[in-house]
């Protein structure tokens, strides 16, 4: 199974049930195009197929085009015209109205943003402009599921030093800070903390006190409408951040809450 790319392996079946026993992963050239006309192939060149079908609303279609992505950023990225339509196909993914379009979309982001990074030299734009704002919509998704992909594409950006800092704190950041207001949904809330607590120990010293603490101590001081026991693990990590618990104790002060619960477990731990 070397070199077959995954969304040939999982949609195989799909595939045959559609008719399209004929066409394999062996067909070079052809890829995602291959599998998209279930009538026939027509005359159309294969990108202006692929954006035929990808604004053809049906689920199928949009979920083959999405596996095949990266497929597709090889085939289409070295002609700028064709790379921006590629770039307008993926917005067009990424605002689908089906759940698991917009999630299939989200996994192939990072695999996209190495290939990027490695044959595009404006890979920091593209990223910037492109890619980072769809992660970032896609923290507030309504569905469940694709929150969920977006954290965890959020938080593979980080690892692998793809995500650049001043989008962290220029997009990244007002987001999770606008999820995790006192007044927010409990659901949202508790999301938005826990990736801000996981951000705390990718990010430098001056920003997390800066940016995240303050946030951080608003939801200590309101224990009525958040339960943040279930944070207080992820919550040391921010401690750690700040090597001493001064800047919390004094923001927490300066701020009015009295005792707030991230002060009383720096306490316990010292």
């Amino acid at each position: 199974m070397a070199g077959i790319p995954l969304y040939f392996v999982d949609l195989q079946d799909d595939l045959d049930d559609y008719g399209f026993e004929d066409y394999g992963p062996s067909c070079d050239g052809m890829r995602v195009t291959a599998f998209l006309d279930v009538l026939g192939q027509d005359n159309l060149p294969a990108l202006a197929r692929l954006e035929k079908y990808t604004f053809s609303g049906n689920i199928f279609n949009c979920q083959i085009i999405a596996r095949g992505l990266l497929d597709i950023f090889r085939d289409f990225s070295n002609n700028e015209e064709d790379f921006i339509t590629v770039m307008e196909i993926v917005v067009r993914l990424s605002e689908d109205a089906e759940p698991t379009v917009r999630a299939e979309l989200l996994e192939q982001i990072p695999p996209i943003a190495i290939f990027l990074q490695e044959n595009r030299s404006d890979f920091p734009v593209v990223l910037s402009e492109h890619l980072i704002p769809i992660v970032v919509r896609c923290l507030a998704d309504p569905n469940n599921q694709v929150r969920k992909s977006s954290q965890e594409v959020l938080l593979i950006l980080l690892e692998q030093d793809l995500i650049f800092q001043h989008d962290i704190e220029n997009k990244v950041c007002p987001i999770l800070l606008a999820l995790s207001a006192p007044d927010g949904e409990d659901e949202y809330k508790a999301e938005a903390v826990s990736v801000i607590c996981k951000l705390a120990s990718v990010l430098s010293k001056s920003t997390v006190e800066r940016r995240l603490l303050p946030r951080f101590c608003e939801l200590c001081g309101d224990g009525k409408s958040f339960k943040f026991g279930r944070f207080v693990p992820q919550i040391w990590v921010i401690f750690v951040v700040l090597s001493d618990k001064k800047p919390l104790r004094n923001f927490c002060s300066s701020s009015g809450v009295v005792s707030c619960t991230g002060c009383r477990t720096a306490r316990l731990r010292e």
